[in-house]
């Protein structure tokens, strides 16, 4: 299932930003439904994307099989997967894609052969609407299926993607379920202002 038509309607919306919004073939609009898994469980097979930085990687018996993405807030959390070859390029962009680094992602995904890709969506912050440009440049680069979005509200997410399977897990940073409140974002949007605009590709 594609959500983009979706995403785009709700971006017509003189709400749009102001909640959370939540679309996937799991969920309904109302609440995210998103399996989890616990850090104790990936630590010793993921490798860790931080904000402003992006990575290509192909499942294998020598290859991490996780990609993990903690204190998700202002930022955004951008994949592409693809089925055929259990590979995936992900991304944390804090701004708008530039002409290199549009140049670098087309180049990733012109390596995938007979390619079937899922897109997920994931992050930023109420009031927070500027990294919606980035996700339109991810999509227009791809021409993927958008199959998971989860954007905006108070919160901050911890994320897991597989890239065996190709699914993202709620990431359990205390290995316990979070308590109503706890993932309440602290962070101000003036803190991601500070970090490098452009991805680092690692």
């Amino acid at each position: 299932m594609d959500f983009w038509d979706a995403l785009i309607n709700q971006k017509m919306s003189r709400e749009f930003g102001t909640k959370p919004i939540v679309f996937s073939s799991k969920t309904s609009v109302i609440a995210a439904n998103r399996p989890n898994t616990s850090l104790y469980m990936v630590a010793d097979k993921s490798v860790e994307l931080s904000p402003s930085q992006a990575t290509f990687r192909k499942f294998g018996p020598l290859v991490a099989r996780y990609i993990i993405a903690r204190e998700i807030s202002f930022d955004a959390l951008i994949s592409i997967y693809d089925v055929n070859s259990e590979s995936c390029i992900a991304l944390r962009p804090t701004a708008q894609l530039g002409k290199q680094e549009v140049s670098m992602l087309r180049n990733f995904i012109s390596r995938i052969k007979r390619p079937n890709l899922e897109m997920r969506a994931i992050g930023m912050q109420n009031g927070n609407v500027e990294l919606v440009s980035a996700i339109e440049q991810v999509r227009e680069i791809s021409k993927s299926d958008l199959i998971e979005v989860d954007l905006f509200g108070n919160a901050k997410r911890h994320i897991a993607l597989d890239l065996k399977t190709g699914m993202g897990y709620d990431l359990l940073l205390l290995d316990r379920i979070y308590k109503p409140g706890e993932l309440a974002n602290d962070v101000t949007s003036d803190a991601y202002k500070t970090k490098a605009s452009k991805l680092n590709f690692v």
